[in-house]
């Protein structure tokens, strides 16, 4: 009896291990096809959680940059206006050095220069922004109500008549800093003609392609926007 069993064993045990061999290797390749399945599905779940994430980071960024520049409607930036002690000087206390106060400088040039009528009552705020120019450094303006800054804004193209470069002034909004990195990209791509105009309007930054009445401005909100290629 053991013979024969052993005889079986013998002519059945290689067709047996032929299959058990095919089944692990069908059951091998299954799990690896699961495997890889499973490792796509997680890669494209990870990206679309990426992707989700990055437009909710921007969206959140857009909103905060909206915010700051509402916030600074009210302003206006003065560059290159003589900061030399010609003015009124205040002095805070006896031994106080005396501060070179630009609030005068201001209102002559809002009314001497630009033809407006804009008195103490209608500034809120001004003062200097620190710059490593200790001459002409840039001056900000905080205005009571927005007609008064609105007024100034829209004369301050008087000043482009000047012809001493050297000395002209300029009047600008007061950006945020990320529209103060979009506007002067902007400006690099109008310097080269590669756009036909750029400006800012409440604190957005905004271009033209061509001088066609027909195109409307594209508002620029970042770096990719001024890929024109």
């Amino acid at each position: 009896m053991a013979s024969i069993m052993s005889r079986i064993e013998k002519s059945f045990m290689p067709t047996i291990e032929r299959i058990i061999e095919k089944f692990a290797a069908s059951l091998s390749v299954k799990l690896e096809e699961m495997i890889d399945q499973g490792i796509q599905k997680l890669t494209v779940e990870q990206g679309l959680l990426t992707s989700c994430l990055a437009k909710e980071n921007h969206d959140l960024r857009a909103k905060v940059d909206d915010l700051q520049s509402y916030m600074r409607l009210d302003n206006l930036i003065i560059y290159g206006l003589d900061a030399s002690p010609s003015t009124v000087s205040v002095q805070d206390s006896d031994q106080a050095p005396l501060i070179n106060d630009p609030s005068q400088a201001v209102l002559e040039l809002f009314n001497v220069r630009l033809g407006l009528s804009v008195n103490d009552q209608d500034l809120a705020k001004v003062h200097y922004l620190p710059t490593k120019d200790k001459v002409r450094k840039p001056v900000l303006v905080k205005f009571v109500n927005r007609r008064t800054r609105d007024s100034v804004l829209q004369a301050r193209k008087i000043l482009k008549s000047s012809s001493d470069a050297a000395n002209r002034v300029y009047i600008n909004e007061h950006l945020t800093h990320h529209n103060a990195v979009l506007f002067a990209e902007a400006r690099k791509l109008f310097k080269k003609k590669l756009i036909h105009s750029t400006w800012t309007r409440k604190g957005k930054t905004y271009i033209k392609l061509s001088d066609s009445s027909t195109e409307r401005p594209r508002r620029v909100t970042s770096l990719k926007d001024l890929a024109l290629s």
